[in-house]
């Protein structure tokens, strides 16, 4: 298992149950992870803001995503795919940090 499936697995909040494919992570553990993907070549293309309400998950309809740009190389649009996750979390407000969680859409399975 590499680092990256290591790391949402031990830190993050599996989704399945709740009929979402994917695994959450709260703010700083979402923003470790965009530190871990740096210099793996991976893009995140987005994400889903989420809400843990009641022992339930609540869409907030927030999200964010990134398209890559005519003559971006792999690298460049990586770089500024987890610039903008990056930017796009720590700029969001929460107003009960315990309830906020991020599902991180990455560019390919690792």
């Amino acid at each position: 298992m590499n680092s990256y499936l290591k790391f949402i697995s031990e830190r993050g909040m599996p989704l399945d149950k709740f009929g979402i494919k994917g695994i959450a992570l709260k703010k700083l553990d979402a923003l470790q992870l965009i530190q871990k993907l740096e210099h793996t070549g991976t893009a995140i293309l987005g994400g889903d803001v989420l809400k843990l309400v009641n022992d339930r998950i609540e869409h907030t309809y927030d999200s964010w995503h990134c398209d890559r740009l005519l003559n971006e190389t792999d690298d460049e649009y990586a770089q500024r795919a987890l610039a903008i996750a990056s930017e796009y979390i720590r700029a969001y407000q929460e107003p009960n940090k315990n309830d906020i969680w991020y599902l991180v859409v990455i560019s390919r399975a690792l």
